[in-house]
């Protein structure tokens, strides 16, 4: 429909498609321009007026700035391969162009192309399924030996684990008396020092912390007795003092009554004199 508006208007096809729409109703209903293709042996692959083949795109869009490249087409219920490169041209009216003269595309059926991969393909993938196969075999075996591998790893785990538990708990009951013994020793000191048993010292049997502890308690001990005696020595010297205060006290009072009696007899002495 396109090539008999064409040829109605008399025009140069150039000048005919300035002012002709693009992408006209484009329809797989439409027939190709067969005077164009038997009689001068072309074929329109510019897409933006082939509404015959609506599905086709990417030759003018892959070299409109002088690009190349292939695609996949469908043309004429075939899938084909096709491959565009532009024409360049650096001289005369088309130096400036991006695409120079054009393009050339070549096509190909897909599945010719592809033929002798797809038989290639196919072998590979009957090997493929061999080797599956026999790969399946082998790590269904593999499969059951890990298993057995497992289990066995399993109940060495449990005896193992069992055995810690075990040792675990004999080894908390040993640091439990041991701790227990030590406390109970650093007890039984505190309360000779609650008795005034002053000179009871601890025996250190160990560097640890409970060793420092014995240590610490017995360094406190020499420290309260050295103030306890300090203390005694104080208490007997401040006895003495007061005994000797009190004897003090005794003989001025002696000495007071005597000097009385003496005043009383020297008064009556006097007044007998008198």
């Amino acid at each position: 429909d396109v090539a008999k508006k064409y040829y109605a208007s008399k025009k140069d096809i150039n000048e005919f498609l300035k002012d002709y729409p693009k992408f006209e109703e484009q329809s797989l209903n439409k027939k190709p321009n067969m005077k164009q293709l038997i009689k001068d042996g072309n074929v329109n692959i510019d897409c933006r007026y082939l509404n015959f083949a609506p599905q086709c795109q990417g030759w003018m869009q892959l070299t409109q700035n002088g690009g190349y490249g292939s695609f996949i087409i469908h043309w004429s219920n075939i899938w084909k391969l096709s491959t565009a490169a532009a024409i360049p041209y650096y001289t005369g009216k088309y130096a400036n162009s991006k695409r120079g003269f054009g393009f050339v595309s070549i096509t190909a059926n897909v599945d010719e192309f592809h033929a002798a991969a797809n038989k290639t393909k196919e072998k590979i993938n009957v090997i493929l399924d061999s080797q599956t196969k026999n790969m399946n075999k082998s790590l269904e075996k593999n499969r059951n030996e890990i298993e057995k591998l497992i289990m066995q790893m399993l109940n060495d785990i449990t005896i193992s684990t069992v055995v810690m538990i075990v040792l675990v708990m004999i080894i908390a009951l040993l640091m439990s008396s041991y701790i227990s013994k030590k406390i109970e020793n650093i007890l039984l000191g505190t309360r000779k020092f609650s008795n005034n048993e002053f000179n009871y010292r601890l025996k250190i049997t160990s560097n640890d912390e409970i060793g420092q502890l014995e240590n610490s308690f017995n360094e406190m001990a020499n420290k309260i007795e050295t103030l306890v005696k300090t203390q005694n020595d104080l208490n007997k010297s401040l006895e003495q003092k007061v005994e000797e205060e009190i004897e003090k006290q005794r003989k001025q009072e002696q000495l007071l009554i005597q000097q009385s009696k003496l005043a009383a007899m020297g008064e009556m002495i006097g007044n007998i004199a008198h």
